[in-house]
């Protein structure tokens, strides 16, 4: 039998390959593109951050995929991937012709980066969702810094790459029906990914489960920059879409001020000014808990002597919005009386809402009675955007990190002790104003699960059921026992100052893993979604002592949230209330507890927070929330204008005297 020449297998393999390489390259088109519009991205990016075109070249572009997992770093790939493709895919199918579609879908993406890049490097923060107006804003910017020789080069290049290769490699054919059909049933995948991104991932929802988590997916929500690093821009823009379910209520209007003029009660406000407005010290312990309250926990010596023999007549019982992290939220209902509750969930205000002067802010309405505002904290005074924020709120000075030079560290952070000496510093600086001193500490911040975080250790665990814990419980209760030492100097200092002083100390939050605390029997479960109300109630409790040279100053709730402490000093110190905080205080003595699937009314119940949607208490503070945050704050400034009562004019009169 004769075999068929070369020459018909060659012209068989010609013919298959002019008609298979259309083909392959139209049913790649859907996932080229995307991934390629990802890549220069990453590549304009980095330049601007770098200012080096050959480094920029030379370098990996995903220059955060070396500290994770494979199977992170694809899972990431994959969603950028699919965000990209939800977009460009609709353009495809619209345009129908690809050539077309892709320069507009790669211009418009890489004007994106140019923008974020632009940000961060002029205001050290990415892009949002809700930047929309930030293009109009960028204009100049971008005008000036464009005609830079370096990266006029470099967009440069990647305009005539992205024209070439278009050119070259993608024919302006239009859709093919099959291809419509796989571009349609490809472009509901994305879509359904998409929401699921923004719905679920993006508050962190899917990490209910807290056991044996190595390098989860997570929305980055306290570091902007490393949120963009690590997810990338299209997952990290998709995933804090969620924040901007921000809802008018259906009665904001100017005359809602009325409402709230009726419903204030002054009952309980002084007649008369207190005679010298007090010294206030706020003192926020990172991760501060009274182990003694787990009583299935024991230690070798007592983490916080001092703090026990105080709590018992002194002590408060706290909610505390957060579990594990999350500082900044307590921080913003102490500050601003609101409620994270009330807004999305996963959101952080001092990082995506405070972006204008909060006027009923505690240190705002203090400094109306004559008090000099401060801030300390040892650490990067960025990091949460406080150094934004604290000036809106109302903070005359902050002291942060760079103030803390020579201090002494333990651990990777400056001592508790480095910072109690600052605040007594601060209360006997020369002045004749009241001081109002806002301090958050930094020593007992996490990561506890390294064994060599001290080179010594007082105290010991004495039955934790892992090892793992054990290192955890040992690391914790260390910074806690320094952070009590610090407590017992400041309180011995407040007692046996001459001028009325109140100190309040108090822990933000517990930070034990759930899972270890489920391993310890502290909790039911290591799934956030299958705790009890009784853990909920376990695991958003923390312990606050107010210290005064007053004998008369006690807390006059033994048990509140955080958003309501500042009525709770206020009251306890005879100062007077604006009628903003009195508002404040009723709605929230209405429901003392409501925060993130917990809601309690007045008598401790356990009830749905569906149950008081229509409630006076959800009225009021949803008002409240959206005219602080995004309205015109008229309502806000009604309360904390010439409604004032008169003897909160009084009181300021009196402190300037």
């Amino acid at each position: 039998m004769r075999l068929p020449s070369l020459t018909i297998y060659r012209q068989y393999f010609r013919e298959t390959k002019k008609r298979a390489l259309p083909i392959l390259a139209a049913g790649l088109l859907p996932i080229a593109i995307p991934m390629l519009s990802l890549l220069l991205g990453q590549y304009l990016g980095n330049y601007i951050a770098v200012g080096s075109l050959l480094d920029t070249v030379q370098k990996f572009p995903f220059r955060s995929f070396d500290e994770h997992t494979i199977a992170l770093n694809c899972k990431i790939l994959f969603l950028n991937w699919v965000i990209l493709s939800a977009f460009w895919l609709p353009l495809l199918l619209i345009l129908r012709r690809t050539r077309t579609a892709t320069l507009i879908f790669i211009s418009v993406y890489l004007s994106l980066v140019l923008i974020n890049a632009l940000k961060v490097k002029y205001r050290s923060e990415p892009i949002f969702p809700w930047d929309i107006e930030l293009a109009i804003q960028m204009l100049p910017l971008a005008k000036s810094y464009l005609f830079s020789p370096g990266l006029f080069h470099a967009l440069a290049l990647i305009t005539i790459f992205v024209i070439l290769w278009v050119k070259i490699g993608i024919r302006q054919v239009s859709l093919s029906r099959s291809q419509s059909i796989s571009s349609i049933v490809l472009c509901i995948f994305c879509w359904g990914d998409l929401l699921y991104v923004t719905t679920v991932i993006g508050p962190n929802e899917h990490i209910t489960h807290s056991r044996n988590i190595e390098d989860p997916l997570v929305n980055i929500t306290w570091s902007p920059i490393q949120n963009l690093n690590v997810n990338l821009l299209p997952l990290m823009l998709a995933m804090n879409v969620h924040l901007m379910n921000t809802h008018v209520p259906s009665d904001y209007a100017g005359n809602s001020q009325k409402l709230f003029s009726r419903k204030i009660n002054y009952s309980d406000a002084p007649t008369e000014p207190v005679a010298e407005l007090p010294d206030i010290v706020i003192l926020l312990s990172e991760s501060f808990f009274n182990l003694n309250h787990f009583s299935s926990l024991h230690f070798n010596v007592a983490p916080t002597p001092s703090f026990d023999r105080e709590e018992a007549r002194y002590g408060a019982s706290v909610i505390t919005p957060a579990f594990g992290g999350g500082t900044a939220n307590v921080e913003f209902e102490i500050l601003t009386g609101l409620r994270t509750a009330l807004l999305p969930n996963g959101s952080i205000p001092y990082m995506q809402y405070i972006d204008k002067e909060v006027p009923t802010s505690l240190p705002n309405y203090l400094k109306t009675l004559g008090y000099e505002t401060v801030a300390i904290h040892p650490f990067d005074g960025s990091f949460w955007k406080r150094d934004q924020v604290y000036p809106l709120i109302g903070i005359d000075r902050f002291i942060d990190k760079s103030n803390f030079e020579n201090a002494p560290t333990r651990g990777p952070f400056v001592k508790d002790s480095a910072l109690a000496q600052k605040i007594l510093e601060e209360l006997d600086s020369a002045s004749k104003k009241p001081k109002f001193i806002f301090a958050a500490s930094m020593e007992n911040h996490g990561n506890y699960v390294d064994p060599n975080r001290y080179d010594t250790r007082l105290i010991h665990s004495l039955n934790a059921p892992t090892q793992e814990m054990q290192t955890v419980l040992d690391n914790y209760a260390e910074g806690m026992h320094d952070a009590d030492q610090s407590f017992a100097a400041l309180t011995n200092a407040v007692r046996h100052r001459s001028r009325p002083t109140l100190f309040v100390f108090f822990g933000d939050h517990l930070s034990i893993p759930l899972y270890m605390m489920e391993d310890a029997g502290l909790v039911s479960s290591d799934y956030f979604d299958l705790l009890t109300s009784k853990d909920r109630r376990t695991i958003h409790t923390v312990q606050a002592a107010l210290i005064s040279n007053l004998d008369s100053i006690r807390w006059p709730d033994r048990r509140f949230q955080m958003n309501n402490m500042a009525p709770e000093i206020l009251r306890a110190a005879g100062i007077p209330m604006s009628p903003y905080w009195h508002l404040i205080n009723a709605a929230s003595s209405e429901f003392p507890v409501h925060i993130y699937g917990y809601l309690e009314d007045a008598s401790g119940r356990v009830i749905p927070s569906s149950d008081v949607t229509q409630s006076s208490y959800m009225h009021t503070m949803r008002l409240l929330t959206y005219d602080l945050l995004f309205g015109d704050q008229h309502l806000v400034k009604h309360l904390n204008g010439d409604s004032q009562p008169i003897y909160a004019k009084t009181a300021a009169v009196a402190s300037k005297d």
